[in-house]
């Protein structure tokens, strides 16, 4: 079966788990380009795939779970059976590994994505938030295979007001303005990443979290406050 000049597209779309009150992703607009689906070569080409005006909300609770592993349903254990069947007199021969399916994506577009995190996992609690991730990538994927195939190309990304900071406390750890990074990219076969530029503008680390105040020193917020002056 092959399909061809496939496009798909989505408004105002959310994910929400089970019990939870707000939605762990959601999206203003999905959209969705693929010149040609090949099933029976397993092969997939996508000219675009955008994503725009959104959130994702992850969570982790007190014993390290994280609220995002509710979307993939475990895998039961097998049931032992009560008798023991015989071992074949000559035993099959090996099972002959399918081929993977490959993906191609000229473009990913990610524009203004709020990132929320939330680590309860930690003796001091930490949260992380991102007003808005900007992320541009191309990428090659071999699905149901090892990542031997995955690699990621011309990865440019920017996060606009970064913020990590400690449960309850009144100053970040650490803030940013803007945090971007340009000619990335990633082989998760040979583990190797590289990228060409990282910059950060407007920012700080509180080297002395819970203790400024007192000791005079500044830490991130005066930084930030410093700089905008």
């Amino acid at each position: 079966m092959i399909l061809e000049g496939l496009h798909v597209s989505s408004a105002d779309l959310a994910l929400k788990l089970p019990k939870t009150d707000r939605a762990f992703f959601q999206a203003k607009k999905l959209d969705l380009e693929a010149p040609r689906f090949d099933l029976a070569a397993g092969e997939l080409h996508v000219a675009r795939l955008l994503l725009a005006d959104g959130a994702v909300d992850v969570r982790l609770d007190d014993g390290g779970g994280l609220n995002l592993q509710q979307v993939v349903r475990p895998t039961l254990p097998e049931k032992s059976p009560g008798k023991k069947t015989p071992a074949p007199a000559v035993p099959p021969p090996p099972a002959t590994a399918a081929p993977p399916f490959k993906i191609r994506i000229d473009a990913v577009d990610v524009n203004n994505i709020a990132v929320d995190l939330d680590d309860r996992s930690r003796k001091t609690p930490i949260r992380a938030t991102i007003a808005g991730v900007d992320l541009h990538l191309q990428a090659e994927l071999a699905a149901g295979a090892d990542t031997g195939g995955t690699v990621l190309r011309k990865i440019t990304s920017a996060l606009r007001d970064f913020r990590i900071q400690r449960d309850r406390a009144a100053a970040p750890l650490f803030a940013a303005e803007t945090l971007s990074a340009e000619g990335g990219e990633c082989d998760l076969g040979a583990r190797s990443f590289s990228l060409e530029r990282l910059a950060l503008a407007r920012g700080g680390i509180d080297r002395y979290p819970g203790q400024n105040a007192a000791a005079g020193r500044a830490g991130a917020a005066e930084s930030i406050a410093a700089g905008r002056q």
